[in-house]
């Protein structure tokens, strides 16, 4: 894995960015079956169609599946999160921010 800009970190089969609302690293494939279109440019980068990353946790003794979720669009080098969105950034658009600790 190696950073290709500030905002963009590639892998094998794709690409990695910071999400501000979920503070952590997302993937987003662009090769294999499950592939999304990237227009290729790594300083504002558009990826399509949405992404929608989601995971479950323990509430009390029950795994409660979905429980939450970072649905979003990155447009132009902008990250539009869905209202579905389960984090403080829900329906919001906010600037792809540079992978923390890399310097491009």
């Amino acid at each position: 894995m190696s950073l290709v800009s500030a905002v963009l970190r590639n892998t094998e089969t794709g690409y990695m960015h910071w999400c501000p609302g979920c503070h952590e690293l997302h993937h987003i494939p662009v090769s294999g079956q499950r592939a999304w279109k990237f227009d290729g440019d790594v300083d504002a980068p558009t990826f399509s169609p949405s992404v929608r990353h989601s995971w479950g946790k323990f509430v009390g003794e029950t795994w409660v599946k979905n429980s939450d979720i970072c649905h979003y669009f990155i447009r132009g080098g902008q990250i539009e999160f869905c209202a579905d969105s389960t984090h403080a950034l829900a329906g919001k658009t906010v600037a792809l921010p540079p992978v923390p600790g890399a310097a491009a």
